[in-house]
């Protein structure tokens, strides 16, 4: 889950830095590219995990089969 919180971090950095923007004040465009940066980072974690996983949580009791 540590993705969920880089991508969270990402979009509290990333959102006011381009309304702000949008708004007139070109200034922030270093701040909005350090969060899309954060946000990408996190989209390459959630791709890890979900790419290396060895075997699958079994939610319903069913036995999890290992890939």
């Amino acid at each position: 889950m540590v993705h969920y919180g880089v991508y969270n971090l990402g979009l509290v950095v990333m959102l006011p830095a381009l309304y702000v923007m949008l708004h007139g004040n070109p200034a922030l465009e270093p701040i909005l590219a350090t969060g899309s940066v954060i946000v990408a980072v996190s989209v390459v974690i959630f791709g890890f995990v979900v790419f290396s996983a060895e075997t699958v949580r079994s939610v319903s009791g069913i036995p999890a089969v290992p890939r």
